[in-house]
């Protein structure tokens, strides 16, 4: 039996996430856990079927995922280097928070331009200290 997470079968079926649940609810159609991940859950491909009779809709073909739940970051950036960042070691979220950091410092350093003196406090002259 061949499981679909639910954001593939709303995607296949043409549909925003929320409209699937909604469906799923009116047509008493269970859920089931993914197969390695219980938080992820999924349709079969019957079920899929079912939903898109139901309602008329046609189904897009089904894309088979490139990497597994547990290679993909919440960022959606693969965990587990491929190609040329398994040379450098560098997977693409890595890459993304050095560039974040990079840009961060680069406005940093822009902050740093001549300083103008603080106001001293209300209802004190300019330059005057007060005593503590």
């Amino acid at each position: 039996m061949t499981t679909l997470p639910l954001i593939d079968c709303s995607e296949m079926l043409a549909i925003d996430a929320k409209t699937l649940r909604h469906w799923l609810r009116q047509a008493n159609i269970p859920l089931h856990p993914h197969p390695t991940d219980a938080r992820v859950k999924c349709l079969t491909m019957e079920q899929v079927r079912h939903l898109a009779a139901l309602h008329g809709r046609a189904l897009k073909p089904h894309e088979a995922p490139t990497t597994s739940l547990l290679e993909t970051s919440l960022l959606g950036a693969p965990l587990v280097p491929t190609g040329t960042d398994l040379a450098l070691g560098e997977t693409p979220a890595i890459q993304l928070a050095t560039d974040l950091l990079k840009k961060l410092s680069h406005l940093n350093a822009g902050s740093h331009h001549a300083a103008t003196p603080c106001r001293a406090r209300s209802g004190t002259a300019p330059g005057a200290h007060t005593a503590l």
